[in-house]
């Protein structure tokens, strides 16, 4: 018998889809989103519903993890509350200043508050570094392991 290693920050994601009562469903194909790498989701929230795009560079929108896609949600938040003003986003993002990254941002703007506002600050996306280059965290995030419960 191995021991399989814990990763708190993804026990706490799949804590939080329940709690929440999260549930996500994936929007149809955008070309001009995919032209940037980015989906469109809708998030159930302790009963609300958000609508809003989210980085999906890896491709991971399609394997309708939930956990994922909370990881996917709060990433977006977080690349928008550590900006300060449209231009810092754009760059931590790494989008071209365009009428479409605009627009991403403005949505990610009107949801941000709101979602906040049902899960808090605390609850945290896993690392940019982790993410990036898919370490054990990040392949704990990913898998099935994280759909139990």
């Amino acid at each position: 018998m191995t021991d399989e290693p814990t990763y708190p920050e993804v026990e706490k994601l799949m804590e939080a889809v329940h709690r929440f009562r999260i549930s996500f469903r994936v929007l149809p194909r955008l070309p001009e989103l995919d032209s940037v790498f980015y989906r469109r989701i809708n998030v159930s929230l302790n009963g609300s519903e958000f609508e809003l795009p989210v980085c999906d560079e890896y491709e991971d929108v399609d394997q309708g993890n939930p956990v994922v896609l909370l990881h996917l949600l709060l990433r977006e938040l977080e690349y928008f509350e550590d900006a300060d003003d449209y231009l810092v986003w754009c760059s931590d993002t790494g989008l071209k200043e365009s009428p479409l990254s605009r627009q991403i941002w403005f949505e990610v703007r009107e949801v941000c508050p709101e979602i906040r506002a049902h899960l808090g600050y605390d609850l945290k996306a896993i690392s940019d570094f982790d993410f990036e280059m898919n370490t054990g965290v990040t392949k704990f995030l990913r898998s099935n392991h994280n759909l139990k419960g």
